[in-house]
Parts: C-alpha cells; sequence; structure tokens
C-alpha cells in the first residue's frame, strides 16, 4: 500500500510538473516573453513587461526579430501609432519591420510611410 500511495505522489509530481510554464525560448527560437493571460487571444502577439512603454516594447521587439537592421530604423509613438522611419534594405524588410510593430501590445495604427528602401 505504502509503495502504490509513492508511485500515486510521483505520477502527480511529474503531471504537475509538465504543466508549469518556463522561461526560455520557443521552438521555433523565439523568446518567451508571455508574461500576461491576453497571449492566449493572440499568439503571435509580442508581450513583455507591462510597465514598458509602447516605444520600448516596439524597439525590443524589432531588435528580437530583425537584429542589426535595425541600427537604421527610428520609431516615434503618438498615442497609439506607431511611427517607422529611416533605411530598410528591402521592401520584405519594410513589411517585416511594419509586421514585428503591429504585434506589439498596445500598438494601433503602423506607419511606414518615413520609412524608404536603400539596396
Amino acid at each position: 500500500m505504502q509503495a502504490r500511495s509513492l508511485i500515486l505522489a510521483a505520477c502527480v509530481a511529474l503531471a504537475t510538473g509538465a504543466c508549469q510554464t518556463t522561461s526560455g525560448t520557443a521552438a521555433d527560437d523565439t523568446p518567451d516573453t508571455n508574461t500576461t493571460p491576453s497571449a492566449a487571444v493572440d499568439p503571435n502577439r509580442t508581450l513583455s513587461d507591462p510597465n514598458d512603454s509602447l516605444h520600448d516594447r516596439v524597439h525590443d521587439a524589432l531588435m528580437e526579430q530583425m537584429g542589426p537592421k535595425v541600427n537604421d530604423l527610428g520609431v516615434r509613438i503618438d498615442g497609439t501609432t506607431v511611427y517607422l522611419t529611416g533605411h530598410v534594405h528591402s521592401e520584405a524588410d519594410k513589411q517585416l519591420a511594419h509586421d514585428i510593430a503591429h504585434r506589439v501590445r498596445g500598438a494601433g495604427t503602423v506607419d511606414t510611410s518615413g520609412l524608404t528602401v536603400q539596396h
């Protein structure tokens, strides 16, 4: 009977451990930044510390997903509108920057008219 109780306790411990979330990287190598329950609504939405400003969240998301290409980008915020300025290397990079900024929590409209493509 005692062995049965130990086995049951071990199963419960394993099941509980499997349900816990951990910080780290997901299968697609993107950082796990899920810190709020709203991520369940849109799993592609970029989330971070709720005390960060929209500017910081957009900049951080661009940095994480575009790397050094972000050095040529500027981010300006007016309310929930995100204005991206500067230079990118292709139309694909321009679209990528737009999509990343648009997924950031708190971002409404993303204006990329200030982004120019430089080959």
